[in-house]
């Protein structure tokens, strides 16, 4: 076996390793045959993912990025909770979740699955809480005739800034939304994720808003 004797030759062997190897070496592993083989562990190829573990990840650290949204609609759907969906055109489905798959949902509706797009969705709320929600909703009216559809290019969407939401959140602004399909919402921010907003209506009534379907927001700031 050959034996490296000094630092200055491990560094001339090893020029992109020897920091690495360093400790390595001090320990004791001072043969060229043992660093070798500690060299080819580190420079060794990840095995390629396969498409299901490469959109497994995705799919993971989409969830990771998209926040509370995730979690209010896993808990819903660990507790069988009914939900009231606001699709465009003033139609709602309620049902149940049985799956959540990133850009869609498997629902239960009427002891049939029905898989939607997310990008079809306004909001959503508890069924329990209708009454409530629908006492809180107003209408614009002008952007209803418009019968506007929904925007899939993310970069076409309209923006909310989360600074804005942020700011709402921590000083109990007041935040107006107008949604595509001639909804308006007004309530206090409760949470915010990249995809979702919910929020407490004046009647103590909680929505969670789908980011993609406001058409233009307002803060009201408090007096």
């Amino acid at each position: 076996m050959t034996r490296i004797k000094t630092q200055k030759e491990l560094q001339a062997l090893y020029p992109e390793h020897h920091k690495v190897l360093l400790g390595y070496w001090l320990s004791g592993y001072n043969t060229k045959e043992h660093l070798d083989g500690f060299v080819q562990k580190l420079t060794r190829k990840k095995v390629e993912k396969t498409p299901k573990q490469a959109f497994m990840k995705r799919l993971k650290e989409g969830r990771k990025k998209a926040g509370p949204g995730v979690a209010y609609y896993s808990q819903a759907m660990k507790n069988k909770t009914v939900l009231v969906f606001r699709c465009y055109g003033g139609e709602d489905l309620e049902g149940i979740i049985l799956k959540d798959g990133g850009d869609r949902f498997t629902l239960l509706v009427d002891e049939r699955r029905t898989v939607v797009w997310k990008t079809d969705l306004q909001y959503a709320f508890k069924a329990e809480s209708r009454e409530g929600v629908e006492q809180a909703v107003r209408t614009d009216e002008g952007v209803q005739r418009q019968s506007l559809q929904p925007i899939i290019p993310t970069a076409e969407r309209y923006h909310i800034p989360d600074e804005e939401l942020f700011s709402c959140q921590r000083k109990g602004h007041q935040l107006k939304l107008t949604m595509r399909g001639g909804e308006v919402l007004e309530g206090r921010v409760e949470w915010f994720g990249a995809y979702d907003v919910k929020l407490e209506l004046s009647t103590g009534k909680s929505v969670v808003v789908f980011r993609h379907a406001v058409l233009r927001h307002e803060v009201i700031q408090r007096e």
